[in-house]
């Protein structure tokens, strides 16, 4: 009997395994375990929901920019708001601005993990936002071209010209921080009306000032609060090549990145555009959404708009972090809608909330900026109307890509540093997660077995008392998920 075949290639010192590389998990592709034990959630000592269970966890601030910032988009020039609305932006003037439930984002973002980009459900498995949500709620377009940056240093004097170039003013030296310009200092300006003859010049210069309230305080809104960067002068100068960015992806990108920073213990504050976040919880989960009025014909509104609808039963952000946290313990599998938006419903949403629908499936690096992150779609095929198995495994870190930001690399080319990146995303055609169609939203055993072995079921302690209203409360969500835990195989 022949024995077994045998590798003849000569070895040499690219065979060695350097005595210095750890080993990483075939499942996870982090260092430190295998892959019989690898806990997926790797990242439990920094994540927030430690500090939870033990009674010590303190809410987040989610910052967002001021409602009055908004208020002139409301009755908008006719002549300013058809080029904001050719550059791209016009379902998401149209869904309009509501405030922002800060009890209902904490919740979310303690059920959120960075090492899956998913939110971790009790029972039912993973859930995220994907690009058919930014897409269908605020109608940005996702299948274009990315939106990269190339930083440049400037000193004050060439901040303020370049503000006067573009936007047509001179700001204040107290108007501006580093590279950031107050909105303080953009509202004013626009509190003067418009002229009845303004040039071409004066109304495109008063709509890249819309563009940038848009951008900066609630797409891209940051911590800084009520502050938009400098660096977005560079796309608003060019109004009409602005609808060949990606805004859905980058606004994408851009919250799961405030996400997984927000999700760590040490986060104090948050930014970013978490009303998208607002919009999909409600959506889904009906037992936190408010009641309003039904929106029977959407007409030329994205799926969003019908939620500044008239408010017809109790408003939901009346309620706390606590009381969201234990309807989110609670949930059944019966309770998440995973295709909320139906054919039928899909049938009747303007074309631009359906453009990008071939990619809405697609396994792809989401890009904003010095931002990297990843749209896994396998992971939630459910919201697709795919039967859910166990997912591949993935490193949304890849090398440390969590750990960029602008300060510490000034001057940077970003669209160079991440070429590989950005040439994935021109990939994007042929990136669609192939799946089996099913008719029910119960994932497969196996797949279930794996989340139960392998996810966080509890977030509170089985018995815990706290205060809403000034009355004690005793939880039920920490012993419902004990229980499940327990009976789980």
């Amino acid at each position: 009997m022949p024995g077994p075949l045998r590798n003849t290639r000569i070895r040499n010192q690219m065979d060695r395994r350097c005595p210095d590389a750890p080993r990483r998990c075939s499942n996870c592709l982090q260092p430190g375990h295998t892959a019989p034990n690898c806990p997926v959630l790797y990242l439990q000592s920094e994540h927030r929901f430690a500090a939870i269970f033990q009674g010590t966890g303190v809410d987040l601030d989610v910052r967002r920019c001021d409602r009055r910032f908004f208020q002139p988009l409301i009755d908008l020039d006719e002549r300013v708001a058809q080029y904001i609305d050719a550059a791209g932006f016009y379902g998401i003037r149209r869904a309009g601005y509501l405030t922002v439930d800060h009890d209902l984002i904490n919740a979310l973002v303690e059920r959120w993990r960075q090492e899956t980009h998913n939110f971790h459900l009790p029972v039912m498995g993973e859930a995220t936002v994907t690009l058919q949500d930014v897409e269908v709620l605020w109608g940005l377009r996702v299948d274009v071209l990315p939106v990269t940056l190339v930083h440049r240093r400037r000193n004050l004097a060439e901040r303020k010209q370049l503000i006067y170039d573009i936007l047509g003013y001179w700001p204040e030296d107290n108007m501006l921080n580093h590279d950031r310009l107050k909105i303080t200092s953009i509202s004013q300006r626009l509190s003067t009306p418009l002229p009845a003859n303004a040039s071409d010049v004066m109304v495109r210069q008063y709509a890249r000032m819309y563009i940038l309230i848009l951008l900066g305080g609630l797409l891209f809104a940051d911590s800084g609060q009520n502050l938009v960067s400098l660096n977005w002068l560079a796309y608003v100068r060019d109004l009409d090549a602005m609808r060949q960015y990606s805004w859905g992806a980058a606004t994408l990108a851009c919250l799961y990145s405030q996400m997984c920073h927000a999700s760590r213990v040490s986060a104090i504050t948050t930014g970013g555009p978490f009303l998208l976040l607002q919009f999909w919880a409600w959506e889904r989960i009906p037992v936190i959404r408010p009641d309003v009025l039904p929106f029977s014909e959407m007409g030329d509104f994205p799926r969003g708009g019908r939620w500044a609808a008239k408010r017809t039963g109790i408003d939901p952000s009346s309620q706390s972090s606590i009381h969201y946290r234990e309807q989110l313990a609670l949930l059944r599998m019966d309770q998440f809608i995973w295709m909320p938006y139906t054919d039928d419903i899909l049938a009747r949403l303007p074309d631009y909330c359906k453009r990008g629908e071939r990619i809405w499936r697609a396994r792809l690096p989401l890009i904003f900026w010095y931002i990297i992150e990843f749209h896994c779609p396998d992971r939630v095929m459910r919201q697709f109307g795919m039967r859910q198995e166990v997912p591949e495994p993935v490193d949304t870190n890849r090398g440390g890509l969590h750990q960029l930001d602008l300060s510490g690399y000034p001057g940077r080319n970003w669209a160079d540093f991440h070429k590989g990146w950005i040439g994935y995303w021109n990939a994007r055609a042929t990136a669609e997660v192939p799946g089996v169609p099913t008719t029910t939203f119960r994932p497969s055993n196996a797949y279930l077995e794996w989340y139960h072995n392998h996810t966080i079921l509890y977030i509170t302690p089985p018995i815990q008392q706290h205060t809403q209203h000034g009355q004690m409360l005793h939880g039920v969500s920490g012993q419902f998920e004990y229980l499940v835990s327990y009976l789980s195989p």
